[in-house]
């Protein structure tokens, strides 16, 4: 019985060993497997990262000179290049740039944006449209009218040719959406030009991007209504923000967060129509925001 013991010891000891040396070989096998995924993951976590802070930068420094100088022009592309880095980073890795900085950075160019339109006193709801023979669709803008009560149209295909800024009929401030590094990071992603897909493309596609690649919002559904479509969107962070947006600033219901103006973009350049937020209904504390996006035929 000892003898017996005894072999068993043996045995369970040269199998523990081999057991060990196996794990180990495993183990190193693995993280020397991992080293270049982590080494690109890297890689491209600081390629974003400096770009974003590049165009921050920039950007910061055009408000800067356009202070100084007191240039409208300016101070539009200088709030553009700073929305467009606070996109960057707001798109990248959430574990890698804290929450809170996002969400002041992004706000606080929105509030600029804000201040400088309403101390020209442009009260228009904000119309997102892609025109189709800009720059081959490559670019959104934003038509921010001078009057609230503004029902007309844009300005004509001619009038919007020459990309002015300042417009008179319809009166209105016509500038590049600060929002688009979204648009063109989903395009790039789904290997796609919007413009060449309709609504039941994106409403299968965009939701798996945003969830589980890009990882921006918890889930999204999308419904394609008669002239309007509806947006359900649960995620927390992208609740917060907007909910921030809107409280804060006096343009923020209709010209959207990031997340929220993106979208306006994407549908229009899907439909070929100008398109506006009708209705924004964001709840922070469950994580939702609801979006009624209008769709605007062309007079």
């Amino acid at each position: 019985m000892n003898g017996n013991s005894g072999t068993v010891r043996d045995y369970s000891s040269a199998l523990a060993g081999q057991t060990r040396s196996q794990v180990s070989a495993s183990t190193a096998l693995r993280a020397e497997n991992s080293r270049p995924k982590k080494k690109r993951s890297h890689f491209q976590f600081m390629s974003t990262l400096t770009i974003g802070i590049a165009l921050i930068a920039v950007g910061g420094a055009s408000l800067v000179v356009s202070y100084v100088f007191s240039s409208v022009v300016i101070t539009l592309a200088g709030l553009g290049l700073v929305f467009w880095g606070v996109t960057i980073l707001y798109i990248s890795p959430s574990k890698y740039v804290p929450e809170n900085v996002l969400t002041l950075l992004s706000l606080s160019t929105i509030k600029s944006i804000d201040r400088m339109l309403v101390n020209m006193n442009y009260r228009g709801k904000t119309i997102f449209v892609h025109p189709r023979h800009l720059k081959g669709l490559a670019q959104g803008y934003v038509f921010v009218p001078y009057d609230s009560s503004f029902r007309g149209s844009l300005p004509n295909e001619e009038q919007l040719a020459e990309e002015r800024m300042h417009y008179e009929d319809p009166k209105g401030i016509f500038m590049v959406a600060p929002s688009q590094g979204l648009v063109d990071l989903v395009e790039k992603e789904l290997d796609v030009n919007l413009a060449t897909v309709d609504m039941e493309y994106l409403k299968e596609n965009l939701p798996r991007l945003l969830t589980n690649n890009l990882r921006i919002i918890d889930s999204i559904a999308i419904q394609d209504l008669q002239g309007s479509v509806r947006v359900d969107i649960v995620g927390d962070s992208a609740a917060t923000l907007c909910k921030a947006v809107s409280k804060e600033t006096l343009i923020g219901n209709h010209f959207g967060c990031p997340l929220c103006s993106s979208l306006a973009l994407m549908i229009s350049k899907v439909v070929g129509k100008p398109v506006t937020i009708q209705e924004n209904k964001v709840n922070d504390i469950e994580g939702t925001i609801v979006n009624t996006y209008r769709v605007i035929d062309r007079a």
